[in-house]
């Protein structure tokens, strides 16, 4: 279960005929498996994560369409790893996600000014999983459709 997905290139970035690769990182085994699992019942390719260091590593070898990135993890929390993913140019297309216990409108503030694009709350409803990543896929399809 969540094998590491061969590396690509730039040029080989999503298409809208490809599944979605998503980065699940999360220091909690459980949640890292059920949330892969939940992305893989999308459709999508899935790569976990159990530590900010392992994500910063896989993603540039793998080039995540969707991080979904757990807030409270010891050494890296997820606003140094948004933080240091978004200096990486694989990261202009990607759409970001907070996963987090922390529901106050602070916490929530707080990761849109780091640069994810949704905070849910765990535990969060599939519902809003299988729209951030219908969001993702139609934000593909257009950019495919631009690029002709």
């Amino acid at each position: 279960m969540l094998p590491a997905a061969p590396a690509r290139s730039a040029s080989t970035r999503n298409d809208h005929r490809s599944p979605l690769r998503v980065l699940v990182v999360d220091d909690c085994p459980d949640n890292a498996v059920v949330l892969g699992e939940v992305m893989e019942g999308f459709g999508c390719d899935v790569l976990a994560c159990l530590s900010g260091e392992q994500a910063l590593h896989a993603a540039a070898a793998y080039l995540p369409d969707v991080v979904i990135l757990d807030l409270a993890m010891p050494r890296l929390d997820g606003y140094e790893v948004i933080r240091e993913m978004r200096r990486e140019s694989w990261a202009r297309s990607a759409l970001f996600v907070a996963h987090s216990g922390f529901a106050s409108r602070e916490y929530i503030a707080r990761s849109y000014g780091a640069g994810f694009h949704f905070h849910l709350n765990k535990p969060a409803r599939l519902e809003e999983f299988q729209r951030i990543i219908e969001t993702s896929r139609a934000r593909f399809a257009t950019h495919c459709a631009d690029a002709r």
